[in-house]
């Protein structure tokens, strides 16, 4: 658990300590279930310091743990994590594959939290491709899902995505309201973007601030800030057509 703190407070060294620690624990200790879910999270601090080779081979071997388990949701999760590495790695066709394997699975578990995150990996990689009507579709069914789980994180992860394709789709103010509702979000929850995704981020919003300039830039974003939770999810499936 301190590893995954340290994970998302963007400590990756020390975050990768205490999994190492954990991963000798379990494995004393026979708990190949647990070990598997420290190798897991372990895997995505090696992907964020730029292993990608090493955290595939984590993945790799997390998912023929848990299947050898009998743990389907955690198997899924292993593919759906190497679907995210295809992506950063512009291997399309593998992350394609990999992500729909895991959306089937959460589907037959009934893993709304799985489909949702799913889904939005699903509109990523449609965004990358250049295919905005596919990211739309999966980034609403997203949307839904973490709506329905009432699930503010995963509201907000939507809504950035939603508003970095909206900068694609030449609709500033709509990318900056929605860009502002997101960070609004992971302030009240405490939960804010590790500093690379934050500049990455920034960088997508700079050319929807640079199309409206000034104030202009400004208004909107507050605008998203001053949203509810319900509102933001209002305005984005509204604005998602």
């Amino acid at each position: 658990c301190l590893g995954v703190v340290y994970t998302e407070m963007g400590q990756l060294d020390e975050a990768a300590a205490r999994l190492e620690e954990s991963l000798a624990i379990f494995k004393s200790s026979g708990d190949r279930a647990n070990f598997g879910r420290s190798l897991m999270n372990l895997a995505m601090v090696r992907r964020l310091q730029g292993d990608r080779a090493g955290a595939r081979a984590m993945y790799v071997e997390t998912e023929a743990l848990f299947r050898s388990l009998g743990d389907p949701a955690s198997a899924a999760w292993a593919l759906n994590h190497q679907g995210d590495l295809a992506r950063e790695l512009e291997e399309f066709e593998e992350a394609s594959e990999r992500y729909s394997q895991a959306l089937r699975a959460f589907r037959e578990l009934g893993d709304s939290w799985g489909v949702g995150s799913s889904q939005l990996d699903i509109g990523k990689l449609a965004r990358r491709r250049g295919r905005v009507d596919e990211a739309l579709v999966a980034y609403r069914e997203s949307l839904e899902q973490f709506r329905r789980l009432g699930h503010s994180r995963g509201i907000g992860r939507v809504l950035e995505a939603m508003a970095v394709l909206a900068c694609d789709r030449g609709r500033p103010e709509e990318a900056l309201t929605l860009a502002g509702a997101a960070s609004r979000v992971r302030e009240l929850i405490g939960a804010p973007l590790q500093e690379k995704e934050q500049a990455e981020l920034e960088q997508e919003l700079d050319r929807a601030r640079a199309a409206l300039e000034g104030e202009g830039a400004r208004k909107p974003y507050q605008c998203g800030r001053c949203m509810g939770l319900a509102e933001a999810v209002a305005y984005a499936t509204a604005v998602s057509v």
